[in-house]
């Protein structure tokens, strides 16, 4: 291969040095500054200074959250995670679910997720045993995992721990924490009486329709947020108009949904100050209505014209069944190899069976079997080094790797190494050639596994 002049392989190499300096200074220091929570900050508080032994009480993961950056709801949207926490209690003690305040629209055309910004305030019922010891402590610990995001999104968590006496006598307010949980539990979506919710299925997706009697004015400005990911498009237009004392919306289903929901669920949020109630505290209306006219598909040994709703009483998995899955798996294994990095491969592949023309028929067949058993170990070895990692609380996702500066940057100096190599700037992997050679002229399995 021509080799470049002196100079020029002097000064392209110094300049592929500095960039590998640039980023090595910058590893170290993130490695000894690693934020696990970065723009954000979450806290466990407890609305009571005390617990007695017996009666429920409420604790709560509070988010603060730098400006631009949001987590997201129950239901991400588009795109994004929930907020998930993990409990450590002592024994006998048993934690509700997460009551979620009703979410904002966090807007990135065409997605749009579902989630907050600022601050948030999550709320969990904690039931304690009935036989606390008086004048004990109990330790009550959560782990959070969370999506922090702006234009780019990074794994957040928090190893969180809150210590609690018990007393005999009726617990105190936090004087501190008490009014963040009640006007957090006074703003949670609700249903309000005077208002019905009915849900239609349509040829495009859902209607809900909103009747309001005893006198209530409904809002101008409404938004469903539907619980479950895959029910409606996110991202399509909530046709809204109020006629009188009813407000009806036309929502897209998802193109994700493998069957239509039998209830309609989620939050109804009167936007640009609106409420649902009288008092005027209500912007977040519970939704859980059952759907009619959803399609029905008869059931097995049932008559002509019986059958059941689709997603209500159809059997488990119906419409996505471990074959039809297996069919799309082989279909996109196949438009892999057409990948840039795949199909160069094939043709080394094919020349090597050819090679093997006119030998043992069972020893080509051998040699198959083994070929595609390195392809599941390795595979397998790849998930089960992923899982071992994750059950350690190591936030791994695909993705996640390259929105960090730090391995962009490494990735960039590679590729710019690699083109220096193929430039002729300098040699490498030569001594690889010649064990890829040797392995190649074996006359055992090792070449194919």
């Amino acid at each position: 291969m021509r080799q470049l002049p002196i100079p020029f392989r002097q000064s392209v190499s110094a300049l592929l040095l500095g960039l590998v300096g640039l980023g090595l200074p910058s590893a170290s220091a993130a490695r000894q500054n690693r934020d696990p929570s970065p723009n954000s900050e979450a806290r466990l508080i407890s609305e009571v200074s005390s617990i007695q032994a017996g009666t429920p009480f409420t604790v709560a993961v509070h988010f603060q959250l730098e400006p631009g950056w949001h987590n997201y709801w129950q239901n991400a949207g588009d795109s994004g995670l929930p907020t998930t926490i993990e409990w450590t209690l002592p024994t006998g003690f048993e934690a509700g679910e997460i009551q979620w305040p009703a979410p904002e629209r966090i807007v990135a055309y065409p997605l749009v997720d579902y989630g907050y910004s600022h601050e948030v305030t999550l709320l969990v019922d904690i039931t304690p045993p009935g036989d606390l010891e008086a004048g004990s402590d109990v330790a009550l610990e959560a782990f959070v995992d969370w999506l922090i995001c702006e234009t780019l999104c990074l794994p957040a968590y928090a190893e969180l721990s809150l210590e609690l006496p018990v007393s005999a006598g009726q617990p105190g307010a936090d004087p501190e924490w008490a009014p963040v949980i009640q006007e957090t539990r006074v703003n949670l979506p609700r249903s309000v009486e005077g208002l019905s919710v009915e849900a239609e299925f349509t040829e495009t997706g859902y209607r809900l329709v909103v009747e309001a009697n005893g006198g209530l004015t409904l809002p101008d400005s409404v938004y469903f947020y539907a619980s479950g990911s895959s029910v409606m498009d996110h991202g399509a237009p909530q046709g809204a108009r109020r006629e009188g004392n009813r407000l009806t919306l036309d929502l897209a289903e998802s193109a994700y949904a493998m069957s239509p929901s039998p209830i309609l669920e989620g939050v109804l949020v009167a936007e640009e100050g609106g409420r649902w109630d009288a008092d005027g505290s209500v912007s977040g209306l519970l939704v859980e209505a059952p759907v009619s006219g959803v399609p029905t598909v008869a059931a097995p040994g049932s008559q002509e014209g019986e059958g059941t709703q689709l997603g209500a009483n159809a059997p488990e998995g119906q419409g996505y069944t471990l074959g039809l899955a297996l069919v799309f798996a082989f279909f996109g294994g196949m438009l892999l190899n057409l990948m840039p990095c795949v199909f160069p491969i094939l043709s080394l592949k094919i020349l090597g069976a050819a090679s093997q023309g006119g030998e043992n028929r069972t020893r080509i067949r051998n040699q198959g079997l083994v070929f595609s058993l390195g392809v599941i170990l390795a595979f397998l070895a790849l998930a089960g080094l992923l899982i071992i990692l994750r059950a350690g609380g190591a936030q791994l996702g695909w993705g996640f790797q390259l929105q960090a500066p730090i391995f962009v940057a490494f990735m960039a100096a590679l590729f710019f190494a690699i083109g220096l190599n193929l430039m002729g700037v300098f040699e490498v992997g030569a001594s690889l050639t010649r064990m890829g050679g040797r392995v190649g002229d074996s006359e055992g399995y090792g070449e194919s596994l």
